[in-house]
């Protein structure tokens, strides 16, 4: 198959050398598939194929189809990866390190609060940081969440969102008891008169 592949490549058919070495799956041709797929703009061949290059190298893959949207699009590679938390995850983090700006829409909702149900159950340290820039998703799930699994700062982030700032206040106070932490807090809400008192 490597032979084949060559051939095909000297032969400038690209996409057909690239079908054969996803077929081959062989580890040793991981950079040469990723290579194949950037320098010859094949990413349309492998749309149908985001598991199988998931699988392969999920590093390139989540670099590759972070900067690919307008070729495979975000519904696309998390319908593909449905089955697959840990990949799906891999992928939707990488989205929001690398293209926030295009994944924070409304259009996206429903991925942002799969997204926090995904940081809870396999990497909850990096929860705060997306519930800090993601504008979609769902609070009141998110909230429900963080509270059973006593994650107080997540949670204290969410009600200060939801604008019910003594309750978060009182976590902060009782639970956390970060004086740095909470005069942030206050601070941040300084419209709540209140919370000076």
């Amino acid at each position: 198959r490597d032979t084949l592949a060559l051939l095909y490549s000297l032969d400038n058919q690209q996409d057909k050398a690239l079908r054969l070495l996803l077929a081959s799956n062989e580890g040793d041709d991981k950079a040469r598939i990723f290579e194949l797929i950037v320098k010859h703009n094949l990413h349309e061949t492998v749309r149908h194929s985001v598991l199988q290059l998931m699988r392969l190298d999920c590093e390139r893959a989540t670099l590759l189809l972070a900067d690919s949207l307008e070729i495979i699009d975000i519904d696309t590679v998390v319908g593909q990866l449905h089955d697959e938390s840990e990949l799906q995850l891999e992928y939707l983090h990488k989205l929001a390190t690398m293209q926030m700006q295009e994944y924070n829409q409304l259009r996206y909702s429903d991925h942002h609060s799969r997204q926090v149900a995904l940081y809870v159950r396999h990497r909850p340290k990096d929860l705060l940081a997306f519930l800090e820039r993601s504008v979609f998703f769902d609070l009141e799930q998110a909230l429900e969440v963080c509270e059973q699994l006593a994650l107080h700062r997540e949670t204290v982030h969410i009600l200060g969102r939801m604008g019910n700032t003594d309750e978060a206040l009182r976590l902060l106070v009782e639970k956390i008891c970060d004086v740095r932490q909470t005069v942030e807090f206050v601070e941040q809400h300084r419209e709540n008169s209140a919370l000076w008192d």
